[in-house]
């Protein structure tokens, strides 16, 4: 029987979805190396079809897969990326919260100014304030957005609706939520929460450092760390040494994928992950051909290095630990290279 070598190659070519219009040229990329198709027109579909090339010649059947390029206003991040959508785990506020004074007949609900980390332009909102009419001795929950399709922050009206379903309005970002209660007379106040909901996760079984009650650092199953354990890690943006206190430990099954660096770093975790780059989070499908935070021993020195790759997996299990909303080093292999990761607190519901 003859054998068939590796891959070697991919050939790529498309034509626009539902038609029968004859294919694009083919183009051909070598493996390890990005596939970017130039030329396409932006709110169309496109039927897409690849094949791999052997060392042989020796080519494989073709595979589709239908895709559409987003409109040039529409918000670019995890938001048009169907791996990121699973669970809603798309993004999280920092630095924002909640408020609201109330009359028998109206509130007013007041947001501080917040980041939105959306794994893509992380846009800082200013603050801002809505009021609704209500009745007295009622109780209603609004849900909180911003319409902006371009995702860029800055300075925009306050939305406030009690039908859950307007949030999926194209190009609004959900804000939060917060229960108003009119009361019968006189005056009230309270709070509410913030929207997103990004928990990024190593894989269960990846190893992260530990500071041991004696001072030495110790390297850990990610699945055995409990509230108490104190991570090692670093500052997201100079890569000093810092260390975290975990608050929260938990299993979960998220979509993950395997993030590869060009030194031989290699990470799996959930898509919803945000790792540093020098130009701040990003979630792990977003920081191809980025720098992220590397260490090639325990006992090396920090430093960026570029992603050479990023694999797909499917759902793996991994341990959402929250550590005083830090970054702290995690090695998916056998602990001789280390990249930094974030996870984002808890939000609260």
């Amino acid at each position: 029987m003859a054998s068939v070598s590796a891959a070697v190659a991919y050939e790529v070519r498309y034509r626009a979805s539902g038609t029968t219009d004859a294919w694009s040229d083919m183009q051909r990329f070598d493996v390890g190396t990005k596939i970017v198709l130039q030329g396409l027109d932006r709110s169309r579909s496109y039927d897409v079809q690849a094949r791999a090339v052997s060392k042989c010649g020796a080519k494989s059947a073709w595979g589709m897969q239908t895709v559409t390029v987003v409109d040039a206003n529409q918000r670019v991040g995890q938001g048009n990326i169907d791996l990121l959508t699973t669970g809603g785990q798309r993004s999280a506020w920092v630095g924002l919260a909640v408020s609201y004074s109330a009359t028998p007949t109206s509130a007013t609900i007041n947001y501080t100014a917040g980041t939105l980390r959306d794994g893509a332009n992380n846009p800082t909102y200013a603050a801002s304030s809505v009021t609704v009419s209500g009745t007295a001795g009622s109780k209603v929950t609004y849900w909180l957005y911003y319409d902006d399709p371009r995702g860029l922050g800055g300075n925009f009206p306050l939305g406030a609706t009690s039908v859950y379903e307007d949030l999926i309005a194209t190009g609004r970002a959900w804000v939060g939520n917060v229960t108003v209660t009119f009361p019968a007379s006189g005056t009230g106040s309270g709070g509410g929460g913030t929207g997103g909901g990004g928990i990024g996760c190593p894989d269960e079984n990846a190893l992260v450092l530990v500071l041991d009650p004696t001072g030495d650092i110790v390297a850990r199953r990610a699945g055995d760390i409990v509230p108490g354990d104190s991570l090692w890690g670093a500052d997201e943006e100079t890569l000093e040494p810092r260390v975290f206190a975990v608050s929260h430990s938990d299993r979960k099954l998220q979509p993950g994928v395997q993030v590869d660096t060009q030194s031989g770093g290699r990470i799996r975790c959930s898509t919803s992950a945000p790792l540093p780059t020098p130009d701040g989070l990003r979630t792990a499908p977003l920081v191809a051909g980025k720098s992220i935070g590397f260490r090639a021993a325990i006992a090396g020195d920090a430093s960026w290095d570029t992603v050479g790759t990023i694999r797909t997996l499917g759902e793996i299990w991994v341990q959402h630990i929250t550590a005083d909303n830090g970054c702290f080093w995690v090695s998916c292999d056998d602990g001789t290279t280390w990249i930094l990761h974030h996870n984002l607190k808890q939000v609260e519901p």
